[in-house]
This record gives C-alpha cells, structure tokens and sequence, in this order.
C-alpha cells in the first residue's frame, strides 16, 4: 500500500465529477480560521464541518487541551478548553482585547472549580464547567452565527 499526502486523490469521483470540482475550491465568502494546543500559528478552515470536528477532539487526557476558532470578517473568536466532559468555553468581546465573557449555565452554582488542561489549570465558576456540547452550540451561534450567546447559557465578562 502506498501513502499520500492528499487523501482526496484516494476518491474516484466518476460518480459525481462537480463534487470533486468543489473539493478543490476554497470558499471564497469564508474567513474561518483555527488554532489548537499542536499548532502554534492560526490556519484557515475550509468548512464548519471542520471546526466542528476539531471541537469534538478536544481532550486534555489525550494532549488536545485547546482549540480556538474564529471568523476574520466579524473579528469574533471562541475557544473551549479541558475535556469533554469538563470544559470552559470562551466568547470574544468585540473591541476589548482585554477581556472576554465565559459561558455558563444560568443559575447555576457560582463556586470556584478548577478545569485542567495539560500544563495549565483554569478557575471558573461550577456552573461554567460543560460539555462539548456547549462549546459546538458557541460555535454555531457565536461564530458562525451572529454573534450571539447560545440559547439556554448567559456570559460572565473576565478581564485579564
């Protein structure tokens, strides 16, 4: 078996030659962009599909602790942090490079827990610590959406 460096050559799109015409093109109306805990410069997504699926592998027990993905055009920008099923998430605030608000479950309770994340450790309140899910719901409404906190979550303002 031979490897490749493409794993799109792989595919035999006889069965739909315009799929594999679209496989090839960026989308130019697009300016998404991630990052993670291996990569040390920002890279540009090529769908949400993507950054959903970068979400997903989110775990600090496996040596992903981090992802951060954001959108050019808006300047809006979220990351989610720890493991699956105790993690952060964080939302930009737009023109205050100083802050951000972190999500959380309304009402929930507000003593400090710690999230870990390989070599950092980050303090929030209980009712901050989610899911991955809450993190893939951020995503859709806040970066890919229109900048608004997902339904069922508030935010909290932290300046550092």
């Amino acid at each position: 078996m031979t490897t490749t460096a493409d794993p799109l050559t792989l595919l035999n799109f006889a069965f739909d030659p315009e799929l594999g015409a679209l496989l090839d093109v960026m989308p130019d109306e697009r300016s998404w962009w991630w990052t993670a805990a291996h990569t040390p410069i920002e890279h540009t997504a090529w769908s949400a599909v993507f950054l959903h699926d970068l979400v997903s592998v989110v775990n600090a027990r496996t040596g992903l602790p981090w992802a951060v993905c954001g959108d050019t055009g808006s300047g809006r920008w979220f990351q989610v942090y720890g493991e699956p099923d105790a993690c952060t998430v964080e939302l930009s605030i737009p023109g205050d490079t100083n802050a951000m608000a972190v999500l959380g479950i309304p009402g929930g309770r507000s003593e400090m827990v710690a999230v870990f994340g390989g070599e950092h450790t980050v303090v929030v309140e209980r009712r901050q610590v989610l899911t991955l899910a809450a993190a893939h719901a951020a995503l859709d409404s806040w970066v890919l959406g229109l900048g608004r906190v997902p339904e069922g979550f508030d935010v909290r303002r932290v300046h550092y």
